[in-house]
This record gives structure tokens, sequence and C-alpha cells, in this order.
């Protein structure tokens, strides 16, 4: 595990400026170690997890444990508390899942000028639920509700190679990224990437498509990290774990200087 502490070394401890706020990140670090690990955690442990010094984090225990966050067990161990519960069921009736999604894929047009979809997998067809369409007047055109066949195009790549132990999709599960070329309309190219719930299991995709003289390998290379960013984003959002997209995009916060 990377030491949360190496993500908070550019911060602003006044909170007066645009980078991150370093003693809620330092708290945010402990809260997300129990995202991590399920049941409860001693305080060598998170100490450990953390790579912060042992009374760093008791301070930041002795809070959370004030307001709510983490409650500390008779035998010495910590657990989460009922507030993050009270948060997730505000969020539930507050958002809708277009208020999630909608931004998310606005966002990849407006940076690709491609189209951009968010499908699920259901039995043995997948349904796009959201669908933002190219602006461009040449485009993969699409809308909302359509079913496509599972199994075919680049989502239903992705679909596939989370599913099972499939030796073929393991440079997918990798990249975290899949590129299908004609399969579901000639003359079109589609790139996807996987959405996770909680549990890491992939229960979405979210996809660019368009023709094929547009999605060169040079821009399926341009677009790639766009993609990635905007599926980990997304997952994140949806409380989904977003760790297994580590590997390709990093678990530095987007505020970062070295990102800028």
């Amino acid at each position: 595990m990377t030491p949360p502490n190496a993500e908070i070394d550019d911060t602003d401890e006044d909170g007066d400026g645009e980078k991150p706020v370093a003693s809620v990140q330092r708290a945010l670090a402990v809260l997300d170690c129990f995202v991590r690990h399920e049941g409860t955690l001693t305080l060598a442990e998170l100490t450990e997890a953390t790579a912060f010094d042992k009374d760093t984090v008791a301070r930041i225990l002795g809070t959370l444990e004030q307001r709510g966050y983490i409650v500390r067990a008779r035998s010495g161990e910590y657990h989460v508390g009922a507030q993050p519960l009270r948060l997730a069921n505000r969020m539930r009736r507050s958002m809708q899942l277009e208020d999630i999604v909608l931004p998310v894929l606005r966002d990849l047009v407006g940076k690709t000028r491609e189209s951009a979809s968010y499908s699920i997998p259901q039995g043995d067809v997948r349904i796009i639920l959201y669908r933002v369409n190219s602006p461009q007047p040449i485009r993969d055109h699409r809308l909302p509700g359509e079913i496509m066949p599972r199994d075919r195009g680049a989502a239903g790549r992705v679909f596939l190679a989370f599913s099972n132990d499939r030796a073929d999709a393991t440079e997918i599960r990798a990249r975290m990224l899949a590129v299908s070329r004609g399969e579901v309309h000639q003359g079109m190219v589609a790139m996807a990437s996987p959405i996770f719930d909680e549990s890491s299991q992939c229960v979405g995709a979210i996809g660019l498509s368009g023709p094929v003289t547009r999605f060169t390998p040079a821009a399926i290379a341009r677009w790639e990290p766009l993609l990635l960013q905007a599926a980990k984003t997304l997952t994140l959002r949806m409380g989904g774990d977003i760790h297994p997209f580590d590997k390709v995009t990093g678990n530095r916060p987007s505020t970062s200087k070295r990102q800028s």
C-alpha cells in the first residue's frame, strides 16, 4: 500500500488556496484504511498503513471518534462509526444517478469531441443508460436505453474481462481498457473502461466511440488517460473501489502540483 503521507507533502494547512488541507488529508487517509480493510484495526495497524507517526494517528482517531466517524471497541481496536452511513444515506436521497454520470460524460465529450456513454450489463445484453453524443456531424450516434450485445463492442469486452478469468482478457484487465473496431457498427471504433462497486465488482462501463478515421492509434493513446481518469472518478462518485485503477492512473490527488 502506498503511504498516504506521500500524497500530502504539497498541501495548504490553512486551506486558503487551491491545494488540499493537510490535516484533512491525513484524517481522510486514516478513514480510507477502513475502506481497504474489513473489520477492526488497531492503532499500530493504522500507523503502519498510513506511515504517519503514532501520536498523529491517535489524535486523528480521537477527533473522528468524537464526531461519530470511528468507534473504539473495548478491545482497544477501532471500527467505522455510524456517521459515514448517515452521509451515505443522505447522498442516496439527494443524488440521482444521472446527476453523477452525466457531468463525467459531458466532460469527456468536451475534452475529446467524441461520443461518450455509460452502460450496464443485464443478463445476456448490455444497456446504454446514459449517453452524450459528439457535437461533430460525423459521429457514433446512439440514444439512452439502447440494448446492445453483451459480448460485443468495447464495453462488452470489459464486462467479459472482469466477469471471469478468461486468458484472452489479461491485457484488458492489465490496462483497465478495451478497444473494439467495427464489432457493433462497421467503420466505428470504441474504447471502454470498467466501473466498480464497493466490492471491486465491475457494475458498468464508461466509453468513447466514433469513426475509425478519427480513432487513430495516436488519438486512442491520447484519450486513454482521459477515459481511465473518468472511470476512476465515476467509480469514486458512485461509492466504488478505486484502488484497481492505481496501477494505471496512480493514486495521487489531481490537485497535486506533480500532475499539473
